[in-house]
């Protein structure tokens, strides 16, 4: 199971036979940070991750200018209103 937080937070946990896994995970930009705990009966295994993303500079540029030009738009829908 996951569950995501604003989209840039994510806790999991899981269940396979004979023990539990539990980990969080944070994104931020083009990075990712992933670490799990694995609790077997021998002992506990910690894994982590570190992950980076080649394209999605290019899409957050991209989001942000559209998210600009959105609020711009809502400025000016918002002064149409007025008058």
């Amino acid at each position: 199971m996951e569950y995501l937080i604003t989209d840039k937070y994510a806790l999991r946990a899981g269940y396979y036979p004979q023990y539990f896994t539990c980990g969080l995970g944070i994104d931020f930009y083009s990075f990712t940070i992933d670490y799990a705990a694995d609790f077997s009966k021998i002992d506990i295994i910690n894994r982590l991750r570190l992950t980076y993303r080649w394209k999605f500079v290019k899409s957050y540029e991209l989001i942000k200018e559209s998210e600009n030009a959105l609020n711009k738009q809502m400025i000016d829908l918002k002064n149409a209103e007025k008058v």
